[in-house]
């Protein structure tokens, strides 16, 4: 059934919300993957500055 609420909301947009409120996804985890993505890059960024080129 059509929710009146997300009337204004494209279809597809409003069944995407409803199911992330029905499952209970945190409203702040769109913050936390980035920050999670830039502390994974900064980390390997870090062990890859350990490793210098080696020649034989």
């Amino acid at each position: 059934m059509w929710n009146d609420h997300l009337a204004l909301l494209p279809w597809g947009l409003s069944r995407i919300l409803g199911i992330t409120v029905y499952l209970g996804i945190p409203t702040g985890l769109p913050g936390y993957a980035p920050v999670a993505g830039a502390a994974l890059a900064a980390a390997g960024l870090l062990l890859s500055l350990g490793h210098g080129r080696r020649t034989a």
